[in-house]
């Protein structure tokens, strides 16, 4: 069930991708990022920002701007929650050649390759050609960060069991010899 939503949204990132980023698509709503690419580290949180603008000749009703995350490799499984806990965001009605800018804070949970993209939909049925906007995907290239330095870990491998055996060794030879005196006298 999952393979299939991650492929259809793929597709859609890919169409998004085709378009260049200040090119509007057809429809009375064009959606355009604030940036093409990003690369970060793991655990990173940055901002995304997204611009709705009205191409149309008339107003547009409420608008939903929703925030997606898709992996560009299959064995990689994206949970858009877990990037952006609010991924959806009212816009208001746009005026004609009005403009809206949203935003959202990503914090890159996997490494890889992910695309970003905004889909834009009316809150009402829309009568028009295009019920929705997709923007052009944002590419990000987030690396794995690494936590721990294993160089020099053999050394406290070794030692710390060491010294704490020599601990408890001398811990239980005082008691031995606490008990001989008390035992001689």
């Amino acid at each position: 069930m999952r393979r299939p939503l991650a492929v259809a949204g793929i597709a859609v990132a890919l169409l998004g991708a085709a378009t260049p980023a200040a090119a509007a698509p057809a429809g009375p709503v064009a959606v355009t990022m604030n940036r093409s690419s990003m690369a970060g580290l793991l655990g990173d949180r940055v901002p995304v920002q997204a611009t709705v603008a009205n191409t149309g000749s008339a107003a547009t009703g409420r608008l939903v701007a929703h925030l997606d995350v898709v992996s560009l490799h299959e064995d990689v499984y994206v949970d858009p929650e877990d990037w952006s806990a609010d991924r959806s965001i009212d816009v208001g009605p746009l005026d004609p050649g009005g403009r809206s800018t949203v935003a959202w804070t990503l914090r890159y949970v996997d490494a890889g390759e992910f695309d970003v993209y905004v889909v834009v939909l009316p809150t009402a049925p829309s009568t028009g050609a295009d019920p929705l906007a997709v923007s052009p995907a944002v590419r990000l290239a987030v690396a794995s960060r690494q936590t721990l330095d294993p160089g020099g870990s053999l050394l406290v491998v070794i030692v710390v069991p060491v010294l704490v055996g020599l601990l408890g060794a001398g811990t239980r030879l005082r008691r031995q010899t606490r008990q001989r005196r008390r035992s001689s006298s």
